[in-house]
């Protein structure tokens, strides 16, 4: 059982963690789904496909400095801009170059 360990916890213990994982696991989700629509925002406005827009955007995001998430959301943001969104992923050639 995935969650063995919890059960030699009090049950107050247990629901608790087990709430934790719950906020944890639907965060991971809404980050997904923000990374898959700024995937979907990137191929749309662009040449490449959603696996080269993924290495596009952990390229900037780690250049950047910045959560892969975050970006994701901006670029969803500016997604009626493209010359913006090209900005944001530090682009200025009017490409986003896989």
């Amino acid at each position: 059982m995935r969650h063995s360990h919890l059960m030699t916890k009090h049950p107050l213990e247990w629901v608790r963690a087990l709430e934790v994982e719950n906020a944890q696991l639907r965060q991971a989700l809404v980050s997904r789904i923000h990374i898959e629509q700024a995937k979907g925002v990137l191929s749309a406005h662009t040449t490449i496909t959603p696996d080269e827009a993924f290495d596009v955007m952990r390229r900037a995001a780690r250049s950047q400095n910045r959560n892969l998430h975050e970006l994701a959301r901006k670029l969803i943001e500016l997604r009626a801009a493209p010359s913006k969104l090209l900005a944001e992923l530090g682009r200025r050639d009017g490409r986003a170059k896989a």
